[in-house]
């Protein structure tokens, strides 16, 4: 499929207000089914926080991870969702564009 870049921080299901149920649905009807992506794509949750969003969509069957400059965040995403794989990095001092 390609690259697709989806912006999924100012979702009211970001907000703590929804339950995991809800912000299933939620990532399902608004952003896996729109988009078309299948189980088993690569995903990238660049500013993944808690990894909230990274682990619904990795026990949805995708292949998750997630990148986030705190290292609070990225030590709470690893503990409460195992699956993906989170990494505490600034992108901005990265070089993943560089790679020839």
């Amino acid at each position: 499929m390609g690259i697709v870049s989806i912006s999924i921080a100012s979702t009211p299901a970001v907000a703590g207000q929804y339950s995991l149920e809800q912000q299933r649905h939620f990532l399902l009807e608004r952003i896996v089914e729109p988009v078309g992506l299948t189980p088993g794509s690569r995903l990238l949750e660049i500013g993944c926080g808690m990894g909230i969003q990274g682990g619904l969509l990795f026990d949805l069957g995708f292949d998750v991870s997630g990148v986030d400059v705190s290292d609070v965040a990225i030590q709470h995403a690893k503990r409460n969702f195992p699956g993906p794989q989170f990494l505490c990095m600034n992108l901005e001092e990265a070089n993943v564009w560089d790679a020839t």
